[in-house]
């Protein structure tokens, strides 16, 4: 069962992780960040001397130049640190490295593990939100270790990505099969000035169990991995990280849109509009404003605006 992915940082490579199987799966697109086609399987490498036979393995993620893999589980050391040969490269000359115990630490069972772009920033989940550490050697989880804070959600999320320049952040919510879109005052901290954009993308019509979300450098498209009626796959979902500004008219009117493309598949309704509370629903939205979302022709891609004028 895939719980998580991400790719190296030009989009050539693909490694997937997940329940019951004690791999990291390498995948090589022929184009860069496209899951539609040209997906060749190098190869794999074995966590089992770390996390079992039967682990239940939930992320991956690698620092910036790929010398280092990271691995995070419920099952044996929580998260484990590996050095690769080959930059990006996990079929061979695979090193491990160290652990760090989050349990022991006094934290959750973790199925989060995100660095910032410097690698000098880690966050994990904390039950129904997300702890931000500092490291004392960047991406090198045997250097010093320091909670910074937590941001608390409404719900328990199962994976988060940042966008390229860390301004805006995304979650998902595994039980209502939904991402959430966040913005950050000051990038890659969640320690304060964090702000719900008030808007969620359902995904219950491709996936039931969404698990795994990774993004494009170019913030061009979100790949989510999971599985429904016994299928397990990567939906490539090609969107606008944007959001909504208030308007300079200061009378409680929005600015700003927000277009979603998906790869593969078409949205119902196409040439029509989405119903709100059957099609879609928006959590926190403030009264006195309407939301819209316009399905294109083709049905490739939707458009959400927000009407009206909020109330105090």
């Amino acid at each position: 069962i895939p719980e998580g992915l991400t790719f190296n940082t030009d989009g050539s490579k693909m490694y997937i992780v997940g329940q019951s199987g004690d791999e990291v799966n390498q995948y090589s697109l022929s184009t860069p960040f496209n899951t539609n086609s040209g997906v060749t399987h190098d190869g794999f490498y074995s966590v089992a001397a770390q996390y079992g036979s039967n682990p239940r393995v939930y992320g991956i993620t690698f620092n910036n130049d790929g010398s280092r893999m990271f691995i995070v589980g419920s099952t044996g050391p929580e998260l484990t640190q590996y050095t690769l040969t080959t930059p990006f490269d996990i079929t061979s000359g695979v090193t491990y490295d160290a652990s760090y115990d989050f349990l022991g630490a006094g934290f959750n069972s973790q199925t989060i593990i995100v660095f910032n772009d410097t690698g000098n920033k880690m966050y994990v989940k904390e039950g129904f939100g997300i702890t931000q550490f500092s490291l004392s050697v960047a991406f090198d989880i045997t250097s010093t270790i320091a909670e910074e804070g937590t941001y608390t959600l409404s719900f328990a999320p199962e994976e988060m990505v940042f966008t390229a320049n860390g301004e805006k952040m995304l979650l998902i919510e595994k039980t209502n099969d939904l991402i959430h879109q966040y913005s950050l005052t000051s990038p890659y901290s969640i320690i304060s000035g964090v702000s719900d954009d008030e808007v969620s993308f359902d995904v219950s019509n491709e996936d039931a169990f969404p698990s795994g979300l990774a993004i494009s450098n170019d913030n061009s498209s979100i790949f989510i991995v999971g599985y429904a009626s016994g299928a397990q796959r990567v939906r490539q979902y090609d969107m606008s990280i944007s959001g909504f500004t208030e308007s300079a008219a200061n009378d409680g009117s929005l600015d700003g849109s927000v277009t979603i493309l998906i790869d593969g598949d078409t949205f119902t309704n196409q040439g029509g509009t989405l119903t709100f509370g059957s099609d879609y629903t928006i959590s926190n939205l403030p009264d006195g404003l309407t939301p819209s979302i316009s399905v294109s022709s083709g049905g490739q891609s939707t458009t959400l605006t927000l009407s009206g004028n909020v109330i105090a």
